[in-house]
């Protein structure tokens, strides 16, 4: 099983021994590269490849299955000003926000697509912000989750659902 670490390792013994040799690299055109130069740029390409790779995914994190390259911290999610009707994906973000007496009393973005993953943390955030507990819940359908439901209304939480119909 190959590891980075281990490329690393075998393209810098691939250099050394290279340069043991006196292998002289030749980049000009019309001039014929010896084996070992061959093997060495292969090796030197599939490792750049592969922190290329490692360094998308750290990028992307454990949670995530893609990200934007112009906006990393964005999610692909279908949005509702398609004009062209192509389903095309763009970066976005799922904003949520809480109100009190018709006041704005807190408003947060999630890169998750959808609003099942992001009440809790939206609540703990509001909770820490306002260092008070909140006794009355309301969401849309979209938080509607089984195990979400029986953690909120179990607790101290009075949860109210609503459900919006689609036109």
């Amino acid at each position: 099983m190959w590891t980075l670490k281990k490329l690393r390792a075998l393209v810098s013994s691939e250099k050394a021994s290279c340069e043991e040799a006196g292998i002289q690299f030749v980049h000009a055109a019309g001039r014929h590269k010896p084996p070992e130069q061959r093997a060495y740029e292969k090796l030197s390409a599939l490792l750049e490849k592969w922190e290329g790779y490692e360094k998308k995914l750290f990028t992307m994190g454990n949670c995530r299955s893609s990200y934007s390259k112009t906006d990393p911290d964005a999610a692909f999610m279908h949005m509702k000003e398609d004009h062209m009707r192509s389903g095309q994906l763009k970066p976005g973000y799922n904003v949520q926000i809480a109100v009190n007496s018709e006041y704005i009393t807190g408003a947060a973005a999630f890169p998750n697509r959808t609003d099942s993953g992001t009440l809790r943390p939206f609540l703990r955030r509001l909770e820490q912000q306002h260092r008070a507990k909140y006794r009355d819940i309301a969401a849309d359908a979209g938080c509607n989750l089984n195990k979400l439901w029986a953690k909120c209304s179990t607790g101290r939480l009075k949860t109210h659902l609503f459900c919006l119909q689609k036109e």
